[in-house]
C-alpha cells in the first residue's frame, strides 16, 4: 500500500491556492494566513460581478487567492514598532 509520502497527498505539505501580495510567495496553504485574511480573500472572490459561473464535469475551475501572509504581517508590525 502506498503512503502519503510516496504520493504527496499530505494536505499539510501540499501547495495551496494562496499567494502573498507583499512578499509575492506563491502557492501557499491557507495556514500561512490569518483567519481574517482568508475570509477577506474568499469574500473578494464572491463579490466578482462577472465571474465564470459555468458548471459541469468537463469544466475545470481553479481559484488563486491573494492576501498578506502571517510572516509579512509580523514583519510590518515589527517595523512599525521600531519606528515608534
Amino acid at each position: 500500500m502506498a503512503v502519503n509520502s510516496e504520493l504527496n497527498t499530505d494536505w499539510q505539505r501540499s501547495a495551496g491556492d494562496f499567494s502573498c501580495s507583499v512578499c509575492e510567495r506563491k502557492r501557499l496553504p491557507a495556514s500561512e494566513f490569518s483567519k481574517k485574511q482568508v475570509e477577506r480573500a474568499l469574500e473578494s472572490i464572491r463579490s466578482i460581478p462577472d465571474k465564470d459561473i459555468r458548471t459541469g464535469p468537463d469544466i475545470q475551475r481553479t481559484l488563486y487567492l491573494t492576501a498578506v501572509c502571517k510572516k509579512c504581517v509580523v514583519e510590518k508590525e515589527e517595523a512599525e514598532r521600531a519606528v515608534a
